[in-house]
C-alpha cells in the first residue's frame, strides 16, 4: 500500500487496503505499524491532508509514541506547505535515538536529508540547504546508478546555492 500510494497510484493502493481490511484479521492489523502509514500515505496520495494528520494522530494515540510519527507528520505539513513545521518533524526524525524504528528509520536518512534541502532552499535558508544536500550526497556517494541523477542533482543545488551565497551582500 505505502509503495503504490507513494508512487501515486491511489487505485491500487486503495484496491489493496480494501483487501487488508478484508482478509487479514482485525487483531493482527491492530498490532500492525505499517498498516497506519500506509493509511496515512494513501491519504497524502489522495490529497486529503486532515485525513492524513488524523491517521498520524490515531496512529500515535493507539502505540503511545510520538515519535514513531515524526518522519510522516513531516511529510503531511510538507504537502500543506507548512514548511517550518516539516523542518522541525524532519530534524526531529533524524535526531531521535530511541526505540525499535532506530535502524528502520536509517535507510529514510538520505531522502529526509534530501527533502530538508529543498525545503530549506525554498525558505531561503542557504547555508541549511547546503549542508542537507551535502548530507545527502555524502550518505549516497556509492548508491545505485539508478539513484546517481538525485546525487547529482544535489550536487548542482549545492554549487548553484553557492553561487547564490557568494552574490550575497556581507554584513
Amino acid at each position: 500500500i505505502h509503495i503504490f500510494a507513494i508512487a501515486g497510484d491511489v487505485d491500487r493502493a486503495a484496491m489493496l487496503e480494501s483487501a487488508y481490511e478484508r482478509d487479514v484479521f482485525s487483531g493482527l492489523r491492530q498490532g500492525d505499524f505499517g498498516s497506519f502509514g500506509a493509511k496515512v500515505e494513501l491519504e497524502i496520495a489522495r490529497g486529503n491532508l486532515d485525513d492524513a494528520m488524523t491517521a498520524l494522530d490515531n496512529y500515535v494515540d493507539h502505540f503511545s509514541c510520538e515519535w514513531c510519527a515524526f518522519f510522516q507528520r513531516a511529510r503531511v505539513f510538507e504537502h500543506m506547505d507548512s514548511l517550518n513545521k516539516a523542518v522541525r518533524y524532519y530534524q526531529a526524525d533524524l535526531d531521535n535515538t530511541v526505540g525499535y524504528g532506530v535502524a528502520l528509520r536509517a535507510t529514510m536518512r538520505a531522502p529526509t536529508f534530501f527533502r530538508l534541502g529543498e525545503i530549506h532552499s525554498q525558505l531561503g535558508n542557504i547555508d541549511s540547504a547546503i549542508e542537507a544536500y551535502q548530507k545527502f550526497s555524502d550518505i549516497w556517494v556509492d548508491a545505485d546508478d539508478i539513484l546517481q541523477p538525485q546525487v547529482q542533482y544535489a550536487r548542482d543545488r549545492i554549487d548553484q546555492l553557492l553561487i547564490v551565497k557568494a552574490r550575497e551582500p556581507v554584513n
